[in-house]
């Protein structure tokens, strides 16, 4: 009879942590998702330091060396590759621009020259030739 006195204890105690935790877990934010604040540095024109690992940006000797592709609420921006000063008038333009052994920042803005903080949409931004640094390990 003890036994099943202690199992059912260990069952009630179990069940409401159990509901909590499943009640309160959240699901691990999606990881192409810029997060803002974004910051501004232009009339329209906005910055994000967010790392992709193993991406690669334009720099002035290879100025279309980027692969990074950025959309907005589903919708590919563009175009990509542009000036830093072009960024600011081109609405939906962005660079994806490194300098010296910095990792690259994205530098955009969005399709209407909204504040992309405040305008309610999501922005991607993918590498497809971006490979992780330690990616060739973790296949062995």
């Amino acid at each position: 009879m003890r036994p099943i006195i202690v199992a059912f204890a260990t069952v009630a105690a179990y069940l409401p942590i159990a509901w909590y935790l499943d009640a309160t877990y959240k699901q691990s934010p999606d990881p192409d998702v810029l997060r803002g604040p974004f910051t501004q540095i232009g009339s329209h024109a906005y910055v994000t330091y967010r790392k992709i690992a193993g991406a690669k940006g334009d720099t002035s000797t290879e100025p279309r060396r980027a692969t990074l592709e950025l959309t907005e609420n589903g919708k590919a921006l563009g175009p990509a590759h542009v000036l830093r000063s072009l960024v600011d008038t081109l609405g939906g333009s962005y660079i994806f621009l490194q300098t010296g052994a910095d990792p690259p920042v994205l530098i955009f803005s969005t399709s209407d020259n909204s504040d992309p903080n405040t305008n309610g949409r999501v922005y991607r931004a993918t590498d497809p030739d971006a490979r992780a640094p330690y990616e060739a390990q973790r296949r062995r």
